[in-house]
């Protein structure tokens, strides 16, 4: 048994992640564990280092009084020995981080109360995807935790990418759902991408684009990679487009339970730590969105 972490601040966007967190650990059998960090402004002493005031009793009981209402919306569908909860004193992209480190997956809201409420700031998400050390799930609050879609994962052949595929993988088979690969290829200039994008997939391979046919054959070399990984009676499919890689991605997402990146593809610079494509979808995606990096925590390894 392992654990996954749900950090929560009383937004919307938090309570539906709290949402999408009970169910993944009903799925594996982990322990939820509900956190939420109080944190207080930096103080900039004169001629000095900047220090951190001590929280006020009224964010501690805030907190405290937060985390009962998260575990009382909660214990008629996951078992109270299942559920913990921590009340943490650091700011909240420092205390997930340090959860991460002994966690299957961090689970946030796209955005929180902001500074006026305390505790999650909106870019907590994209800091939190950009360095976590396991899989980290971002939920708004309009997207349906209980779909029933496939798993949409982004390929591009990168170590990241091949991650963000064996993560599908196990997501799938618990979810009892197909995955569905998606590959955007760059066309040659001059040539039309809508062209490719109305080829018929079973025209014969002679005739189809070239660039659509080499991208057809990376795919297929991806999917062989993972062969070994494929669940007996999993259902996966592979598609590839000309169009850009974030905006098919976002587009086929709202048909997906869950949509998987990986967190660099093989265009981002080498040192960034969360490329442009996994951005974009992190923030616009119409469904929870995950972004695994190489070497993040196996899903299907216990924390």
């Amino acid at each position: 048994m392992g654990q996954i972490v749900v950090g929560i601040d009383g937004s919307q966007d938090s309570e539906n992640a709290l949402r999408w967190a009970v169910n993944e650990a009903r799925r594996y059998g982990d322990t939820l564990v509900i956190l939420h960090a109080v944190h207080t402004p930096v103080v900039a002493v004169p001629f000095s280092s900047t220090v951190m005031l001590p929280p006020t009793a009224e964010l501690e009981a805030y907190g405290n009084d937060l985390l009962k209402a998260a575990v009382t919306q909660i214990e008629d569908v996951l078992p109270r020995p299942d559920i913990r909860t921590e009340l943490v004193v650091q700011p909240p992209v420092l205390a997930l981080l340090a959860a991460a480190e002994k966690s299957r997956m961090i689970v946030v809201g796209h955005r929180g109360l902001g500074s006026l409420g305390a505790a999650f700031l909106g870019s907590v998400s994209m800091r939190l995807a950009a360095r976590s050390a396991c899989p980290t799930v971002v939920v708004r609050a309009d997207h349906d935790v209980d779909g029933s879609g496939p798993v949409l994962v982004g390929v591009d052949g990168s170590e990241h990418s091949d991650a963000a595929v064996r993560f599908a993988l196990s997501e799938a088979q618990r979810r009892s759902t197909a995955v569905r690969l998606l590959h955007a290829y760059r066309a040659r200039p001059g040539s039309s991408p809508m062209e490719d994008v109305d080829t018929p997939a079973d025209m014969p391979a002679g005739r189809r684009a070239p660039d659509r046919e080499a991208a057809e054959h990376h795919v297929d070399a991806i999917l062989r990679r993972h062969l070994d990984a494929i669940p007996e009676g999993l259902r996966v499919t592979a598609d590839v487009t000309p169009l850009d890689p974030a905006e098919a991605l976002i587009a086929d997402s709202s048909g997906a339970a869950l949509t998987v990146v990986g967190s660099r593809g093989r265009g981002a610079l080498r040192g960034l730590l969360l490329g442009s494509v996994s951005q974009r979808v992190l923030h616009a995606a119409h469904s929870p969105t995950v972004v695994v990096h190489d070497g993040s925590a196996d899903p299907d390894d216990d924390a």
